[in-house]
Order: structure tokens, then C-alpha cells, then sequence
């Protein structure tokens, strides 16, 4: 089952830590989810939290704090909606229509079906992934290059210094 705490703050499902639950379950076919599904936590202090289903998650289930939005992909890629979800104005609408009058904070799907979401041409929707995918590859290869040039200070500085890492 993926769970509001699979679902991290970068838009990922991490599933180290997988929890299983019964296949007797009672409705368990309508909480699976398929490929290009986005998941969206509905309560708690993370509601807002977007991811989007990878195939490898396909039949996957989801639990009772969030709900899956399937879009039409005739018209609405996944990747996009999730980009746009995640985005400043994606967090702010939903944020708009959270209801904190209970112990936790929650929305609706149906509030959330209502979001104004700009759809331009398929066309166009596939470019702005692209952008962002190559706008996430290099972030993620200026991180690697980050913990490396870290990782040699960290031996640098024991070794010029004379210090015994392992001994202190």
C-alpha cells in the first residue's frame, strides 16, 4: 500500500518502508492505482502532497488520507497535472480549499477537481516536461558534484591538519 508517508516532498513514491495489507480488503479494486495516476494526500500536515504513479507501483493501492486523480490523457498528460499540482499556484489553490475545522487539516476531491489548471496543446505540455526533466537532471547533477566536492573536503582537512578521524 502506498501511504501519505511514501509520498515525499519532491514528488517521489519511496517505498523502503512497505507496508502490506490484506487482499480481502473491502473495496481494495477501487484504491488501485495504475501508471500515470497522481496521488494526492487529502488530510493530515502534508495535505497537498503530489506524487505521480510509476508503472513499476502499477496495482499498487493507496490509503484512506489520499486519492488518486486520473486525468484524461487525450487532453491532460499526468506529468503535467503533477507538474502544475506541485507547483507555487498548484499549492496555493489547494491550500485554498482546505478545511481546518477539524482535528486535521483535509480537502476534497471534488474541491480539488475544481482547481483552475491551465491546459495548453499536448504539444506544449510535453515541452514543459522536457524543460523541467532537464532542469531536474542538472539539479540533481550539481548535488552529486556537491557531496563529492564535500566528501573530499571531509578528507582534506582531516589529512592536512594531522587529525585522526577514526581515533577522536
Amino acid at each position: 500500500m502506498i501511504r501519505v508517508t511514501n509520498i515525499t516532498v519532491d514528488g517521489r513514491i519511496d517505498m523502503t518502508d512497505v507496508k502490506y495489507i490484506p487482499f480481502d480488503t473491502p473495496k481494495l479494486d477501487e484504491k488501485r492505482v495504475k501508471e500515470g495516476d497522481v496521488l494526492m494526500v487529502q488530510c493530515g500536515n502534508t495535505t497537498g502532497k503530489i506524487a505521480l504513479v510509476p508503472k513499476e507501483l502499477e496495482g499498487f493501492t493507496y490509503g484512506s488520507f489520499s486519492f488518486a486523480i486520473r486525468p484524461k490523457k487525450n487532453i491532460l498528460l499526468p506529468e503535467y497535472l503533477e507538474l502544475v499540482l506541485r507547483s507555487e499556484i498548484g499549492q496555493m489553490q489547494i491550500w485554498r480549499t482546505i478545511n481546518i475545522a477539524t482535528v486535521r487539516p483535509n480537502t476534497s476531491k471534488p474541491e480539488v477537481e475544481n482547481l483552475l489548471i491551465p491546459i495548453p496543446s499536448l504539444t506544449e505540455q510535453k515541452k514543459i516536461i522536457e524543460e523541467v526533466n532537464k532542469n531536474r537532471a542538472k539539479i540533481e547533477k550539481m548535488s552529486e558534484e556537491i557531496k563529492n566536492l564535500n566528501d573530499s573536503i571531509d578528507k582534506i582537512v582531516p589529512s592536512t591538519l594531522k587529525i585522526d578521524v577514526n581515533n577522536s
